[in-house]
């Protein structure tokens, strides 16, 4: 059988297209594959994915891909239905991309704040908090605490405040 020999080292292969995959390689001190658990370097990501099986490294499932590593089987799968791919859903307030739409739900949620007040610029995330906002903007407080004076707009404020500042005494309703 005809053997496909390297000229830098003298290694053989079998099959030609082995040789090829060497010679790319072959000659290079260039190590940029690191396992992250003990810090060898390998000059492919083949040698380095056998290597993290046997490591002691704890995250077991590997992507061949992008070399990410899950311990759970199930969160491979997810990461495999994304990788090398283009995120999806696309903030329109920002360049923030997602993958998932409840991801870009939650984040336009939570992070945008879209809803200001014309009066002192505090800004909400939904319409109703801006409306209980503007009932009491620009007025003081009209409840106010019996053991320290502090004062409150809202009474489920009050009754928070009481609970935790002065658990040790009795509610005052």
């Amino acid at each position: 059988m005809r053997r496909f020999f390297c000229t830098s080292c003298s290694r053989s292969y079998k099959y030609k297209q082995h040789l090829q995959r060497h010679l790319r390689q072959c000659g290079l001190d260039v190590k940029r594959f690191v396992c992250t658990s003990c810090s060898r370097s390998y000059k492919n990501k083949r040698t380095l994915l056998r290597h993290l099986k046997q490591c002691g490294y704890t995250k077991r499932f590997f992507c061949s891909l992008c070399l990410r590593s899950y311990k759970d089987k199930h969160h491979l799968q997810w990461h495999l239905k994304q990788c090398g791919k283009l995120p999806l859903y696309q903030c329109q307030y920002c360049e923030k991309s997602f993958f998932r739409k409840d991801h870009l739900i939650i984040y336009i949620g939570l992070d945008i704040k879209r809803f200001v007040c014309t009066s002192c610029s505090r800004s909400y995330k939904n319409k109703r908090d801006l409306q209980r906002h503007l009932k009491q903007c620009g007025k003081l407080p009209l409840l106010k605490c019996q053991h320290c004076q502090r004062s409150f707009y809202r009474k489920d404020h009050l009754t928070n405040h009481i609970a935790v500042k002065h658990s040790n005494l009795s509610f005052p309703f």
